[in-house]
């Protein structure tokens, strides 16, 4: 997508700034050949997922960004790992689709931020996770 001419500037930029962040994939089935075009990435097994999170938790400063993984969202949230929650949503209406959480997690939500791009109607929801104690 970087090197790209029909794609849109902003999406050459993104490409280019995933390119040089580190970047964890938690699979069982993803192989390191797999990942050969995307730089600075490695694999973790799903079993190891939450000790790598929170063991980059404590290390690194920067953010932890979990791009479509709603699986391993749901997981880091009942064990207490997410500190906040960013949800897109689209403007489509369907009969079904898949939930967001699989059961209730054990946390409080506290809307922090909503931001709305009006070209596409996407909304994002920026939200504090905070435990409940039961």
């Amino acid at each position: 997508m970087r090197d790209d001419p029909n794609a849109t500037a902003i999406r050459r930029e993104f490409a280019e700034l995933f390119d040089r962040v580190e970047k964890v994939v938690v699979s069982d089935t993803i192989t390191e050949a797999d990942l050969a075009p995307y730089p600075n990435t490695r694999i973790v097994a799903v079993v190891d997922a939450r000790a790598e999170v929170a063991r980059l938790k404590r290390t690194d400063s920067r953010g932890i960004l979990i791009l479509l993984g709603r699986v391993l969202w749901n997981d880091l949230m009942q064990a207490g790992l997410v500190d906040e929650l960013h949800l897109v949503t689209f403007p489509l209406i369907a009969g079904g689709g898949v939930p967001l959480f699989d059961n209730r997690p054990p946390v409080a939500l506290k809307l922090l931020e909503s931001r709305a791009w009006p070209e596409s109607g996407s909304v994002l929801m920026r939200w504090r996770v905070n435990p409940v104690d039961d």
